[in-house]
């Protein structure tokens, strides 16, 4: 398995990476020798399209540890926990409807209504909906999560007033 694990800015090739999970459900890797593990989160690399490779294994700070180039090349325990995880990552809500939008210090809440029911998250201010090819905008939370929001004119008045400072 070519992994890369990255080191002080320079790439290392690693001859194996284990996950697993803790008691408490944290994910852990195991990078080389390290039995101990490393608490990890997941995140996909683009393209999003390639869903078997390129995944990003990071510490708590954001930092990346180690990069999964395929899903194949992780033993079978390993490959079913990452698998589990990234079902977990790929969750997009498409919101359709903007409730409430408030600055609060550093951060942005958002009150919306998505095809599965009300959601509230958070996003840093300087973290702006990315707009997509089809009028769309994506958003990511504090949290990771993505939400969806649908084109401009999919939505109800109230809706465009709040997500017009985000439009081009």
């Amino acid at each position: 398995m070519e992994t890369i694990m990255k080191e002080s800015g320079a790439e290392t090739h690693l001859d194996r990476v284990r996950l697993r999970r803790r008691e408490d459900q944290v994910l852990l890797a195991e990078v080389g020798a390290d039995k101990l593990g490393v608490p990890v989160t997941v995140a996909r690399c683009l393209p999003w399209l390639a869903a078997d490779q390129f995944i990003s294994l990071r510490d708590k700070d954001g930092n990346e540890i180690a990069l999964v180039r395929d899903l194949s090349e992780l033993d079978t325990d390993s490959r079913a926990v990452l698998e589990k995880e990234l079902e977990f990552v790929k969750f997009c809500l498409r919101v359709t409807k903007l409730d409430q939008l408030k600055q609060d210090f550093e951060l942005r809440r958002w009150e919306v209504q998505t095809h599965a029911g009300p959601r509230v998250f958070q996003t840093l201010l300087d973290d702006w909906p990315e707009k997509m090819s089809d009028g769309s905008f994506l958003i990511r939370d504090i949290c990771g999560d993505f939400y969806q929001i649908v084109p401009m004119h999919e939505l109800d008045t109230k809706s465009q007033e709040y997500l017009w400072s985000f439009s081009d």
